[in-house]
């Protein structure tokens, strides 16, 4: 890994969210909606867990937007 990548991967964020996913359906449409939304980079499920990792530039503002709904 290059020290450029090491940089980068510094300056990204992660949280994880609980999500309720009892299917592939269910969990393809939670990855594709979060990838959609400005700021995130990867988006990794855990269905088992019924979690989801989001990690991206602006994840921590993500997090505190998501409480105040």
């Amino acid at each position: 890994m290059s020290n450029e990548e090491k940089a980068e991967n510094s300056k990204k964020e992660t949280i994880v969210l609980e999500v309720y996913m009892h299917c592939e359906g269910c969990s393809a449409k939670v990855s594709n909606c979060l990838k959609c939304l400005e700021g995130v980079e990867e988006v990794n499920i855990d269905m088992v867990n019924h979690r989801a990792i989001v990690k991206g530039s602006k994840a921590e503002r993500f997090r505190k937007d998501s409480r105040e709904v």
